[in-house]
Parts: structure tokens; C-alpha cells; sequence
């Protein structure tokens, strides 16, 4: 066994990407912050030596970004070295993170720490460690609250990663890469920058009226690729939903070839099903000799509310 603290563990793990024995992380690494930066401490952690290392340069080599399918193992070994460092440190300091979790006995009952043989080295993962128990609890209850408070959601966003992205394709062209599937730290980046700048939109109320609250979680594909559920609570917006406010704010018309031909393009090309049914029985969709999805479906001219 070999420490993922070893300044040679991506080495020894990597020959092909690191062929002169360079060093990789280890503690004592210097931190040099900027003049602007807050940080204090005077070590680099590990995810930030990572992600140092993820980042393209035209005065660097390129063997690590262009390494196609090693670069995704590279990826997956790298996190999970750096889950394991969070993890490291949450064992080292449970006296001060359990503090808050057992402050009494009816809180160990609550949780139902009630048989004497689960007594031992349990360690408790505090809600700040993302992913865990408690930290999907906490999120959970916090956008019940949300609902709770506001009532139901108004709008119900899905925004999904592109890898045909000008960003992503300016960038394989000018450093190389063979395709963005090569690259899923930059598919990921483009996607969260864009994120940002949508969401910023939506709190000035660039296209909908000003929102009292939003909340939304990032999941990804089985392709690796990136989407967002959003939802959208506006502000002062109290009525019940009609086919006219709903055909207000949402549009499932093809757009005119002839005066939009940009948006005819995008909607032809991502989100128009088909073809299914008799005239394609090898579409994935089908099952059965049917369409899964239940298309092909009628054409309605406005919105229609069933009673669910």
C-alpha cells in the first residue's frame, strides 16, 4: 500500500503521464496567495493542487489534457484521493464536529443509537461534508422550508450542457483535443459559468418577473454530461395557474422558419422527438412495437390543465 500523501502516488500510478518521475502532492507544498486572496494558511490543499493541474497552458506540456480516456482516470483517481484527505480530516477532528450532533441523550435516541453493539469508532460526517447524510438532510429540509413557506414552485427550469458550446469549441481548437467528450473538466466549467450567468438573470428578472426564491441541484448524464433542475418562486405572483398566464411564459411552438430560423434550427435539432413508431421500430424509444414516451402526440393551439 502507498499513501495518497506520497509525493509519487499519481506517478507510480501513471507512467504513461508522468514518465520522469514528477512530483505530485504532498503536504508541504507552499501557499502563495495573491495580494486580493484571504486565505491564511500556508500550505496548498489537495484539491487545489488539482485542480492547478487540470488547468490548460500554452508554456506547459499538454500530456495530462490530452490523454483522452486516461485523463477521465486521472480524474476519478484524483477525487477520490481528495474525498479521501476531507474524509482523513473528519476522522482526526470528530470531538469538535460531533459537538453538535450528540448533544444529549434524546438525540442519540433520535438517531437511533440504541443498541450497545453498534458502541465503537463510528464517525459522524458533519453536514458540511457534501454528498453525505447529513448534508443531504440539511439540503432537503431547507428547500421543504423553501416550499413550505412560498407554496409551490412556479417554474420548473431544466438547463442541460452542450458540448457543441463556442467556449468549449474555440478552446479544443486552439490547444488541441480530439473531442469536448475528452475534455469533461472543461465541459463542466463551461456549464457552471453559464449557470451562473443564467441564474444571475433570473434573480434581476431578465426573463421572468423577479423571483423570491430559487433553488436548484446539478445532476449529471450517463454520457458525464451536466444539467440543472431550477426551480423559480416569484415574487407577488399569486395567482392560480391558467392556460393563458402558463402559454405566457412558455412556448411549445416550432419557430418560424422564414423570421427565426436560428431558433426553427435549435428546436429541429434538440427538441423535437422522433421519428418513432411505424416509420423508425429501431428508434430507442421503442418498446413493445410503442413509443415509451408516448409520442407521436396530438397538436393542441393552448394549454390545457388536467386535474393533477
Amino acid at each position: 500500500m502507498i499513501s495518497d500523501l506520497h509525493p509519487l502516488f499519481m506517478s507510480l500510478q501513471y507512467p504513461l503521464l508522468f514518465p520522469y518521475d514528477e512530483t505530485g502532492y504532498h503536504p508541504q507544498i507552499p501557499y502563495c496567495p495573491t495580494v486580493e486572496s484571504r486565505v491564511k494558511r500556508e500550505t496548498m490543499t489537495m484539491r487545489e493542487f488539482y485542480s492547478y493541474q487540470l488547468q490548460t497552458r500554452m508554456t506547459e506540456g499538454m500530456i495530462l489534457i490530452k490523454s483522452g480516456r486516461l485523463l477521465h482516470q486521472y480524474i476519478v483517481d484524483a477525487y477520490t484521493a481528495t474525498e479521501q484527505e476531507r474524509l482523513r480530516f473528519v476522522i482526526l477532528n470528530q470531538k469538535k464536529l460531533r459537538a453538535d450532533l450528540y448533544n444529549n441523550i434524546c438525540d442519540a435516541l433520535d438517531r437511533g443509537d440504541t443498541d450497545a453493539k453498534s458502541i465503537g469508532t463510528r464517525v459522524i460526517l458533519p453536514s458540511s461534508f457534501t454528498a453525505g447524510p447529513q448534508y443531504m438532510s440539511e439540503k432537503y429540509h431547507d428547500a421543504i422550508a423553501i416550499c413550505r413557506w412560498f407554496g409551490n414552485p412556479h417554474l420548473f427550469i431544466t438547463v442541460t450542457a452542450n458540448p457543441n458550446w463556442d467556449e468549449i469549441s474555440e478552446h479544443l481548437e486552439k490547444y488541441g483535443g480530439e473531442s469536448a467528450n475528452s475534455r469533461p473538466d472543461l465541459e463542466v466549467r463551461a456549464f457552471k459559468l453559464r449557470l451562473d450567468e443564467l441564474m444571475r438573470d433570473f434573480k434581476v428578472g431578465t426573463f421572468f418577473p423577479i423571483p423570491e426564491a430559487v433553488v436548484y441541484t446539478i445532476e449529471f448524464q450517463k454520457r458525464g454530461l451536466p444539467h440543472a433542475h431550477i426551480l423559480l418562486w416569484f415574487r407577488g405572483f399569486t395567482q392560480e395557474a391558467t392556460p393563458s398566464i402558463i402559454d405566457h411564459y412558455i412556448s411549445a411552438e416550432i419557430p418560424d422558419r422564414e423570421t427565426d430560423r436560428e431558433g426553427f434550427d435549435l428546436v429541429q435539432r434538440h427538441m423535437i422527438h422522433g421519428p418513432c413508431g411505424d416509420s423508425r421500430k429501431s428508434s430507442p424509444c421503442m418498446e413493445k412495437g410503442k413509443c415509451t414516451k408516448n409520442f407521436p402526440k396530438p397538436f393542441a393551439q393552448e394549454t390545457s390543465i388536467d386535474k393533477s
